[in-house]
């Protein structure tokens, strides 16, 4: 998870399946424990990646920042902030009487 992986990928390097982690984290605190550190290295690994790559470095590759902002808002909960609000009320008219069988 330091170099970037998921902790669901965590349990391909052990073979085992994810449920095995799920159930290890909820008999063992230490371990749940180990997991929130990893994730934040994970994190940190990934916050570099776009650090680092909204810089055009010559002779390297380019940050993807589509995949780059896909990748945080999908794993790490981020989200484009949107605040929307409506002022005032809504006025809804129909173009038929409900009540009439000629719709």
């Amino acid at each position: 998870m330091e170099e970037g992986f998921s902790y669901e990928s965590f349990a391909g390097v052990l073979r085992v399946s994810r449920s095995v982690l799920y159930d290890w984290e909820k008999s063992h605190p230490e371990f749940l424990d180990a997991k929130k550190v990893g994730t934040e290295l994970s994190l940190l690994w990934w916050e570099k990646q776009g650090k680092d790559g909204v810089w055009n470095h010559p002779g390297r590759k380019t940050l993807s920042t589509g995949t780059w902002a896909f990748n945080m808002k999908n794993r790490f909960g981020w989200t484009d902030k949107q605040d929307v609000s409506i002022a005032g009320g809504v006025e809804i008219k129909l173009a038929y009487d409900v009540d009439s069988n000629n719709n």
